[in-house]
Parts: structure tokens; sequence; C-alpha cells
């Protein structure tokens, strides 16, 4: 066992990041060490640093003092002793620093030193002087830019239009960053596919998005230089040494590919139908700090350029965004049939499985029928629009039987092209539609609804689905197009995008899965008024699936799904991130779907909390009888026979933390962190995920990180003081706004905090904070609004409104004892009576529990806390 897996450490500024500062500004180095005292003893720790004194490239060593222990969150199944240690120093030079601990052994009374990090993960630290006098640019260092030809440009031809360029502040240094942002078009009259080199410098670390498989994109990070994969990258962003931003983004039919490691190559495939479309990409750079909005800048211009509509047609919603608003089918939590049953799906398994639901009273409200219920043959060609009678006698049918079980809505799947391997063309289907023959990259060829039949094949399915009581669909494959060599292709993928959308948009939401070609993100989802205009909240699967076997996937899942957010939600909606300069907290027409996960499985907890703040809907697929009934009321509010229920998951997107951009979190020594709001931005929640593998070693797969109320972008106010809840061990710490509490996680935990501001009334001797429901995970969601009333010089009254009835905490910043507090509802929109009322206190904390003998129930609230003292 070597030194190092002895123990764990967090380190502040974040090893591998870039810091930006002023040269009077004060530099403030934390390092904290989880570690075991029988085993090694800590002797001192140490920066090295280039950036201390003002001569060039002197390194130099400066002890980091020892201070008492900051607030610590431990993990409740690992002892350890804690050290921390804290520096103040004033950079006199750009340079970088890194980190030096020095441990006693105690079985060989052997002395190591360790350096933290790896060879490359130095912090950078930039005056923002240099980069403004050109000592280090700010502006983009690639080198030249090369055609196949062997013609050679200088970059500055990127910029020869300039399409956009702002100067929006930046929420992290107060400062203005500069956004300039080019479109280069590429020959599209041309007889070949041109290919252009792109040298990279000044690479400090980069995130690409990458076509991993035909129909999925997904992200991959890497320092100082590329790893170089066979795959092709839709957007590759890098950070330089200067701290600045750069982008690269390809527009189809332009991709972008790996040369070597510090090189790109832009790909101008001509389309298959022989089209000259216009063929370009963007570069943008960026001199701020906040990589998020400097992505969300960009891709508002690629909007303007599709000449999309106005992003203000969204799902009908009240004024604020987390308002009791009437229920949508991802409000509920759901069931889908793949990891329960498989192929093997049928009547009698489905109508069994509900019924086992109920009898433990769990609320699923919507059901998925997934792959297994269609008519089709050996070969997945499909035969018919009707169910597979053999396993579902009822036919459509059992559609209206689960519903009568209590189930609100029922979903079934397809793929884009009706099933995997087509149309049977010995089948129904061909006696009514025009087939034609296509040919795939593999050389099998399958038989398709030609599109002068397409429009009216997917007009008179989705009425026979209406007809049968279905809810929604989920459209599997729709990158298939992409798998189709025939000259006729792009005619096909067009006519089979449009007849998908005008036969469902106002009819039917839509599950996008597989769906990640370029052409369809960039053309279908950016591009198209029909989705942007529908009465419906649509969903676009966000990754690839949820796999209940395999350990080493599930920190991967949800890394890519958040991670992914900043291509992909970024690109259908650029204003959802709360960095944008036109941030926006109206509803999203699209949200993200993170597929199922099981909740009797190890890495329940972990999916079900960053499920519940990520915006996604929340569906399981346990495995028959298989159901952890504890995890999944902490997962949703209310009942299926007391009226309803809903989850109580954030309504906008979540996004990562800055520092989380450029790193791949399932091999960092770093906790993942996933962000999102409650209560009309006012509460902040944060997900914190240790996604690395458990090793044998103690302390091999354990993470000493640290969270703050500050990780949470777009919180409304400018409160200094906050109380973190962290919720699975149920304790409240009351912090600073920029006040860091260290957290200590093993492999494959996680824990959810919520940051509710502490707030001050003027005469009034005491502060509080407000918390949503207390055993519900994401609990806070459930809050609409508070207001407070002063009555005189001994009283006020707290008035919260919530759309749920349950038990849900408020904090109070003195002694219960010296306080009289009293809670009655004032008002309750219900079909119900109005709630009976209980208030317990303990310490700071007030209980108030609105249910009924204990029954929650979903309905709007009104509820004055009276406080004497």
């Amino acid at each position: 066992m070597n030194n190092k897996s002895k123990f764990v450490s967090f380190v502040s500024p974040v090893l591998g990041n870039v810091l930006k500062v002023e040269r009077n500004d004060k530099v403030i180095v934390n390092l904290s060490i989880a570690f075991c005292s029988s085993e090694i003893r800590i002797v001192r720790s140490e920066i090295w640093t280039n950036c201390a004194i003002p001569t060039a490239d002197s390194w130099i060593a400066i002890e980091i003092p020892e201070t008492n222990n900051p607030q610590i969150i431990a993990s409740k199944d690992e002892a350890f002793d804690l050290k921390s240690f804290s520096l103040e120093f004033y950079p006199q030079r750009s340079g970088s620093l890194t980190y030096r601990v020095i441990v006693l052994d105690e079985s060989t009374d052997e002395e190591r030193q360790i350096w933290l990090g790896n060879l490359d993960d130095d912090v950078m630290i930039v005056l923002y002087e240099d980069c403004d006098s050109g000592t280090l640019s700010n502006e983009v260092e690639c080198g030249w830019l090369s055609k196949v030809v062997g013609v050679e440009s200088d970059l500055e031809e990127l910029f020869r239009v300039v399409i956009d360029e702002q100067w929006p502040p930046d929420l992290n240094s107060g400062r203005k960053g500069r956004y300039r942002i080019g479109k280069f078009d590429l020959d599209s009259e041309s007889d070949f596919n041109p290919v252009y080199s792109l040298s990279l410098r000044s690479l400090n670390r980069y995130i690409s998005f990458e076509r991993s498989k035909i129909w999925w994109i997904e992200p991959r990070t890497g320092s100082r230089r590329i790893n170089k994969t066979e795959v092709d990258i839709q957007m590759f962003v890098w950070q330089q040494f200067s701290g600045d931003f750069c982008l690269l983004l390809a527009v189809p039919p332009v991709r972008l590919s790996y040369k070597n490691e510090y090189t790109l190559e832009i790909h101008c495939d001509k389309t298959l139908n022989g089209d000259n479309e216009p063929r370009h990409f963007y570069v943008a750079t960026s001199s701020g700090t906040d990589v998020f909005q400097f992505v969300s800048v960009v891709f508002e211009e690629v909007r303007r350029y599709f000449g999309c509509a106005p992003l203000n047609n969204y799902v009908p919603t009240t004024e604020k965004s987390n308002s009791f608003i009437p229920s949508r089918i991802w409000d509920h939590l759901g069931w889908c049939t793949w990891n329960s049953y498989y192929k093997n799906v049928n009547e009698s398994a489905i109508v069994s499985y509900i019924k086992n639901l109920q009898n433990l009273n769990i609320p699923f409200e919507f059901v998925l029928i997934d792959d297994g219920w269609q008519d089709y043959n050996d070969r997945l060609e499909l035969k018919s629009f009707e169910m597979n009678t053999v396993k579902f006698p009822s036919n459509f049918k059992i559609i209206s039987e689960i519903k009568r079980a209590g189930v609100k809505f029922v979903g079934v799947w397809h793929t884009l092209i009706g099933c995997w391997g087509g149309i049977d063309p010995s089948g129904q289907i061909a006696l009514e539609y025009k087939l034609v023959e296509v040919t795939k990259r593999d050389g099998t060829k399958i038989h398709l609804v030609d599109s002068c039949d397409v429009d009216r094949f997917y007009e008179e399915f989705v009425t026979l689905l209406l007809n049968a009581a279905v809810d929604f669909v989920k459209v599997d494959h729709q990158a298939v197009f992409d798998e189709i060599v025939d000259a006729d292709s792009e005619r096909l993928w067009k006519s089979y995008q449009r007849a998908l959308i005008q036969s469902t948009a106002s009819k039917l939401p839509v599950i996008w899965s597989m769906s990640h070609s370029p052409k369809l993100l960039f053309n279908t989802f950016i591009n198209s008024k029909t989705l942007e205009s529908s009465e419906f909240q649509h969903a676009l699967r966000t990754s690839d699936d949820f796999f209940p076997d395999v350990d080493d996937s599930h920190g991967w899942h949800v890394y890519a799904n958040s991670i992914s957010a900043m291509f992909s939600t970024l690109l259908i909606n650029p204003r959802q991130h709360p960095s944008s300069p036109n941030f926006s907290t109206s509803l999203p027409h699209v949200v993200a779907d993170w597929d199922m996960f099981q909740s009797k499985h190890k890495f329940a907890k972990f999916h079900a909390i960053s499920r519940a703040i990520s915006g996604a809907a929340v569906y399981l697929s346990d495995k028959p009888n298989e159901h952890d009934r504890i995890l999944l009321t902490q997962m949703v509010v209310g009942s299926s026979i007391n009226g309803g229920s809903r989850t109580p998951r954030c309504q906008q997107p979540a996004f990562p933390t800055n520092e989380c951009a450029f790193f791949d979190f399932n091999k960092e020594v770093r906790l993942f962190k996933e962000q999102n709001r409650a209560m009309d931005n006012v509460i902040g929640v944060v997900g914190l995920f240790n996604c690395r593998r458990n090793g044998e070693e103690k302390f091999s797969g354990s993470v000493l990180d640290a969270v703050q109320a500050s990780d949470v972008q777009g919180l409304k106010g400018e409160y200094k003081e906050f109380v973190a809840f962290f919720y699975e061990l149920k304790e409240f710490r009351r912090v600073r706004r920029n006040e860091r509490v260290l957290v200590f996680l093993n492999a494959g935990r996680c824990e959810l905090v919520t940051f509710s501001p502490l707030i001050e009334v003027h005469d009034c001797p005491f502060k509080y904070a407000i918390f949503g429901l207390y055993d519900k995970i994401n609990g806070a969601v459930v809050l609409i609004d508070s207001s407070v009333t002063l009555r005189g010089t001994d009283n006020l009254t707290i008035t919260i409104s919530l759309w749920a009835h349950g038990k849900f905490v408020l904090y109070v910043d003195k002694i219960l004892a010296t306080i009289k507090i009293a809670a009655t509802v004032k008002h309750s929109i219900d079909s119900y009576s109005e709630p009976h009322v209980e208030l317990v206190c303990d310490k700071n904390l007030v209980f108030i529990d609105l249910r009924d003998d204990s029954i929650e129930k979903v309905g709007l609230a009104l509820v004055d806390v009276v406080v004497k003292w």
C-alpha cells in the first residue's frame, strides 16, 4: 500500500484549473487531509510555485500553516482524522502552483514527500494585466489552418466574417468578458470533400462532444494534449493557459475529427444526395471565466443563423416557474417495462406488475410499454400497426385496462422506421403503403415506407394510438438514416422527421431516443417552429442506456447526462443556463431524459438524487416484486389513491458547476457537482456524487471535497448567509455564501445539499430559513413562495405557499425556548378538507406537518407561521 492511498485531500484552488486575478488580489490556498493517524502522520504541507516572486521561472516552496478544523460533514461509515492548512499570498507574476505533502509512515518510520495531482495538473495563475497587455494572448491561439491542397492561412481568416461580438458581464470576476464569434464558410461548390487541419497551441484542458456511437454523442475530456480516437466530433471546447476559452462547432454536413494530439481536422462532406448545402463551422473565443455562459452565447448566435423563432413559446405556466401548475406527464413517477421484462413483456405481466404496485401503494402514474409489444417477425420487421396478439390478446384494449387500474398516462415504444428491421415486405403494412428497399453500411438491405407515403403512414399510426388512449410515444433509433448509404437517404430522412413532428407535435409528447444525429439535432430541434409552439413538453434522451448489471456505468451515466447539458440542452435553448446574458425561467419545451433506473439497486440513491435535481422525468424499471419502498416514498409526494401524486423534481434543467466542465469524474479524486434551483430561484440545490470506482485499499475510492452556496448560479437576492441541509445525513449547517463545507464520500455514494437563505427582518431578534418537505429527495421544490409581515414589536407572520401537504421544516437561528411559534393553514385550494397542522420544535428547527392521518396530498396550501418573542 502506498502512502497516497492512506489519505484523501481537498485543495483550493483546484488542481488543473486556471485562476484569473488582479495583481493586488489575495490568493487563498486551502488544503485539508483526511487520514488514518495509526498509519501515517502528516508532517507538513507546501505549495510549490513560480508566481510568488517577480523573477521568471524561480520555483520556491512555501509552507502552508495548519489551521483549526473547518466545518466537516463526515461519512457515516468511515472514521478518519482531519488536518487543515491555509495560506494567503499575492502573486507577483503569472505562473502556476502545485501542492506537496510530507508524511511519516508509522510502520517504517520513513518520511516521504507526496505530490498531489498528476503531472499536468498544476493550478495556472494568470494576472489580468498580462492578458490585457498581450503578454498572455487573450485571443485564440490555434496556429494555422491548412487545406489538403496545401493552401495555408492564418487563423485570423476564421474571423474575416465576425458575426457577433459581445461584452456581457462575467458573473465570476465582475469584469466584462469579451465574446467573439466567427462563422467560417467552406467551399460548397468543389467536386471533392476538402479536409482542413487546425493545429492547437496553448491547450490547457478540453472537453469534446464525440459521436461515440452513431446514435449517441458523449463527452470526453483531457489536458495538455488530445487523446486521439477514431470518432467524429461535433463540438470541441478548450481552455488556454491564459484561462480564455475557445470553441469549434461543426454544423452538418461539416464534421470534426482528430488528426494527432495537437491537431483537429475539419471535414467538408458533401451530402449523399448531392445537394450543395452551405458548409461552415463556428469558431469563438472568450476572455470570461464562465464556460457555460460562453457556450450559451455561441448557441444564441447559431439559432439566429438558423432563423429560429424567438425563445418564448413554451409550455403554458404561471408567472413563477415553480408555481403549482397543471401537472404534465413528466411531473409524475413512471414505470418503463424494459429492464423489468425486456422483449418478454406481455399483457398478463403488466397487469400483475401494476396490481403489485397498488398493493404497495407506490404511485406510478405513467407507464411506458417499451420494445416487445409490436407485431413484428423474427427479422424485427414490422408487420402491422397492431399489438402482438399472442402476448397481448386484448390488443390495444390493454391501454384502457391499465388506466382503469389508476395509471394516468400510458405510452408505447416504436422506432423511427417502425421497428429495428424496418417493414416486413410481406406484412399488412406492405399492402397499404409503398415500400422502398435501402442498404445500410454493413450491406444489410431493409424495407422502409417510401417518402411519398410516410406522412400518411405516421398520421394513420398516430391516429390509431390516440384512439386507443395512448398518451405519449418513445421513438427510438432515430439516427438510423446515418447508417443508410443510398443516394436517396437524405430525402427519406427529411420525410420521416417531418412526418413524425407533424403527426405528434400537437397530439402526443415524444421521447426522442437514439437521436444524436447531428443533422437531427441542428435541423429538427433548433429549427423546428412546430416543436417550439407545441403545447406539450417533449423529451430528449441525453445519454446511452441505464445498464443495471454494469457497475462501472453508473458514475459515468450521471456524469455524462449532466455534462451533456453543455451541448444538447444549450443547443436547444441557450437561455436555460443561469449565467446566460438572456437567462429565462420559462419552462423548456424539450426536457432532458436520463433513462430509467431501478429502486432496488446498489446505485439506486445515486440515480434517484441525480434525477430529482436534473429537471428530467423520473421513471423506473424495477424487476417484478423487487422495489425499495422506502426510497420510492422519498421520491414522490402524494398517493395515487388520494387524488394524485407528483415527483419533487426541478422544473429547470440542471448543470454542472463551472469547475466540473473539463474533468472526467470517473477518474478525478473529486466530487461531481450538479446544481439547480427551487422556489423561484431563491433556494439552491447541489448534488454531490463520488463517481469513482472503489478499490481494495482504504480511501482508494473515497473523496474529500467541499460545497458552498455560491456553487449555485442564478440565485436571486444578495443574501450573505445560508443554512445548508444535508439530506442523507439530515444535518443543518449555518454558512456564509462563500464558506466551504467539507464533504467526505466513499465510492458510489452521494449527497444532496439544499441552501436556503437566512432571512433577516428589520427589528426582529432572529433570522429564519425555509426548507421544503423534510423527508423527500429535493423537497424544497414544493415551495412556491414566502413572505413575512411584522405585526407590532413582538411578533411576525411568515406566510409560506406550497403545492404539497407534508412535513416541512423551518430553521430559526435562536434557541426556540425564547420564542413561541404557532402554525395554521390560512387557505387551501384542494378537493379535500383543509389539512390538520401539527407543529414540533427541536432546538433551531420547527417541523410543520400538514398531513391528515399521515397521508400526503398534492394540492395548494398557504400556511401562516406566527412567531412571538
